[in-house]
Formats: structure tokens, sequence, C-alpha cells
């Protein structure tokens, strides 16, 4: 599952990579958060045997990450972080695969040795109790895959007889001849009788039903130590309504100068994407792609791609700007990878962030800004201006000082502005600061903008020591 800006797929891109387009995970995590949509997603993964392969990759890969620090992925096995709630599901996609006793052996692996009777007893945070609730699902022998239906697949008991009261005249009685070596589930029994895989249509596991707890009665596992007695594998269905993926976009800066080229994409064969540029909701009676297109001009473009048979995909919008003349911006200090406004056009693309860490901001981790914008010839300038946010509980805080400068060969440079920031560095609330300055007019090609970092959050702070950001967008000049 990878991050897209503007319907572009945002680049660089690395799956290992913790970063603010995905909350506490990676896109190895996310990438297999669909509960909803199983099979549409095995299908998109290939079929079932590219699923499985992709299953066995997430547990085998390495377990470190990149990008920021993110204490709650935790409990990893290859990718799998059990300390975090985005992968607790993921160890019972295997009932839809070809290794569905893989379910079994990695829940017993995890209550032995990331559940324990220590003081830090638990491998992540327990936040509203998903951590003992995985366990107690997982002891009892099956797991909710997907909040909200009244399903369960079937994993390995962990207790030879549990007793669940539903406050019902029939208590639900769980049993199971179950022991270190017998894990995997060989047969099933519901009051007697054998429970067959799919059953009420539920792919994956044996279809358990909520109401089958609620009724009361016996749920019997017959339990194996060996893959080899098991026999088949689970029923696997094809989404009844097949729905068409949404279209993106192949190429379109979201800024531009003069005309900006956009090529539209889908992954699903043989779908028509169909598109406006005037704002309106996209129909199949809309311009039909067919190659790229040309925008000379700020646009709003929806577009949306069809199949007979299929559901059409949902509308995707993205937003084009022209802006007036060409400018570039150069680094003497370089922007986090982990917040890049877009690139390094990102300061001055007309794009301004929003007030909160998510928008879209260039993050400077422990280090000062400074950068020189080149509006390409000696222009008449009379207002200079940066926006700043603040977010103390995200490490973010307004620059200390900022100046502006300005020059027309690039050595020599006036000072048009210095600002010392007297905004208290507890203020609550994310809000944004306009560092601004009107000026007479006058000629310069060159403006140089910089903002002193605090350097590390303050004593009282939570990262007392570590390092602060700043976060700047946008710097404007007219």
């Amino acid at each position: 599952m990878r991050g897209k800006k503007n319907s572009n797929w945002v680049k660089p891109f690395d799956p290992y990579e913790v970063s603010g387009i995905y909350t506490e995970a990676n896109a190895w995590q996310y990438t297999w958060f669909a509960p909803h949509d199983i099979p549409g997603m095995i299908s998109m993964m290939g079929g079932v045997s590219a699923f499985t392969a992709r299953l066995d990759t997430l547990f085998s890969t390495q377990a470190a990450i990149t990008g920021r620090s993110q204490p709650d992925i935790s409990g990893m096995i290859g990718q799998y972080a059990h300390g975090n709630e985005p992968s607790h599901h993921m160890i019972y996609l295997y009932q839809w695969s070809d290794k569905p006793y893989r379910t079994a052996a990695l829940s017993r692996k995890i209550m032995k040795e990331f559940y324990t009777n220590k003081r830090d007893g638990l491998i992540g945070n327990e936040d509203c109790g998903q951590m003992s609730a995985w366990f107690v699902f997982s002891a009892m022998g099956f797991y909710p895959v997907c909040p909200g239906v009244p399903s369960y697949t079937i994993g390995s008991p962990l207790f030879d007889k549990i007793t669940v009261n539903a406050h019902t005249k029939t208590p639900f009685v769980i049993t199971a001849d179950s022991s270190e070596k017998n894990i995997y589930v060989k047969q099933l029994l519901l009051n007697g009788k054998e429970f067959k895989s799919g059953k009420n249509g539920i792919p994956g596991g044996t279809g358990l039903q909520h109401q089958d707890i609620m009724k009361g009665g016996n749920l019997t596992f017959i339990l194996s130590s060996d893959i080899k007695e098991l026999t088949g594998v689970p029923a696997h269905v094809t989404p009844s309504s097949p729905v068409v993926m949404i279209p993106y976009l192949v190429s379109g800066e979201k800024s531009f100068y003069d005309s900006c080229k956009v090529a539209m994409y889908t992954y699903t064969p043989e779908a028509t994407i169909h598109y406006t540029i005037d704002g309106s909701v996209p129909t199949t009676k809309s311009a039909a792609y067919s190659k790229p297109i040309y925008i000379t001009s700020t646009t709003i473009l929806k577009m949306m791609a069809v199949k007979p048979g299929y559901e059409a995909s949902a509308v995707e919008e993205s937003s084009f700007l022209r802006l007036p003349y060409k400018r570039d911006v150069y680094y003497t200090t370089k922007y986090s990878h982990l917040y890049t406004a877009g690139g390094d056009m990102g300061l001055i693309d007309g794009i301004y962030g929003e007030p909160n860490a998510f928008g879209s901001w260039q993050g400077f981790h422990g280090i000062d800004m400074s950068v020189t914008i080149d509006l390409h010839e000696s222009r008449n300038i009379s207002m200079i201006a940066a926006s700043f946010l603040q977010q103390y509980p995200s490490w973010i805080w307004l620059p200390e000082e900022v100046s502006f400068e300005i020059s027309n060969d690039n050595k020599t440079f006036e000072p048009v502005y210095n600002y010392v920031n007297t905004i208290p560095k507890n203020k609550d609330g994310a809000f944004t600061e306009n560092f601004r300055s009107d000026f007479p007019v006058r000629k310069a090609r060159y403006v140089k903008v910089t903002a002193k970092n605090p350097a590390v959050c303050p004593p009282w702070h939570p990262g007392a020591g570590d390092k602060a950001w700043i976060f700047v967008d946008e710097i404007t000049v007219q």
C-alpha cells in the first residue's frame, strides 16, 4: 500500500519506512489491512499462490524499519508487528492461503513468546485493551478478522476447555485436545456435527458465527501435531461485485509554469477512464481518456473508471496550479526525507501546508533552515513571507528566529527582516504563524530565508533533549 499525493504515487518509495503517510506503521503492514475484502486483495496480488508467497515474505523479511522512530512498532516477526493494532489480523489471513496451518503455528508462537508474566509482559502498547483482546480470542481458537462482521476465523485453542457465559441458559463450551505439539486443527465439531470450510458463505476458517456462540452449545477441536493429517484448504470466493480500481496519474505535476502533461491509468484491465477538467463530477458521458492531455491553466481534474459488469470506481480528484513565472529554490540545509512537501519546489509551489503535521510541510530535524530562491531575473519586490507550524505534542516548534535577505548577484545580501519569536513553546493546539515583512519596493533576483531551529525539545517535554522539528511552507515573494 503506497501513499499518493495529488493522485500520483509518492516517490521515492521505501516499504520499510515509517512516515506521515501511515499511522504508526509502514507499507509492509498497511498492505494487508483490507479485512473487508480479502478475496479482492488476493485477486490483486495475483491469486492464492502469490498471496501465500507474499504472506510468507511478510513474516520472513528483515525486522528493521526505516524513517521516523515509532516505539509502538514492536513485537516483530519479519515486518509483522504484534505490538500495534494494524498487524493483529495478519496471521489469520493464512486461512485464505495455501498454508492455513501457518495460522496455528504463528498464533501459538505469539501467545507463548509475546505474552509473559513479567513486568513488561505485553510486547507492545495495550491501547484500549487490544493486546489482551487478541490473546483472549486467540486462546479460544478463533478471531474476528473483519471488525463488525459477526463471524470468526479459526486459529488454535490454547486450553483444554474454555466456557463462555453468553448470558443465556446454555453456555458455549470450547474443548480441545491441546498441547504444545497438538496445535493444528484436523477437525471441528459444533454440537457434534462437523463444520465445513466456507460454511454460511464466509471464506477462510470455518465460518463460525457469533450467533453460534450466543446460542450456547459445544465447539470441539480435534487437533493434530502433523500437518500431513490436515485435509484440504479453506474455501475461497470471488467478490460478488468486483470494483474497478481507482485511476491515478502517471504524470502531471501539481504546480507548473507554462503547460502540464497529464497521463492517467487504472490497474483494471480493459477499463475506461472518464474525466472532466471543469470541476464537474465525471460520468460515462464525460470525455474518455485515450492519450495524455495538456493543461495550461489552473485546473481541477476529476476522473473515474468503468468496466461492464463491474462497479464503477470512486471519483479521484486532482488539482493543478499555474504559477506566474519560473523560479527555483536552493538549499543550504536540506529538509528531512520524511517531510518533503513534494520535493525541492515544495516551498514555492503555491500550495500551503495545512494546520497539522500531516499537511504539505517541509521538516527540518534538529537543524536550521536556510534556502535561497532564484527568481531568474531582477524583479520588483515589496513583500516576503514564510509560514511555519507549531504542534509541540509532535515535537514541532516555531523557529526561534526568522530572517529575510535580498540580493541581485547571490553574493552580497541586504537584510530586510529579522524577527525573534516570542510565542511560547508550550502554547496548546496545532497552529501556523506567518512571518511577513512588507517594505518599500526594491529590485532583487535572489531571496534568502533563514529560520533558527530550537535544536532540542525543552526540559518539560516528553522528548526532552531529543532533536526538535521546524515545519515550513509556503514561502511567498511579491
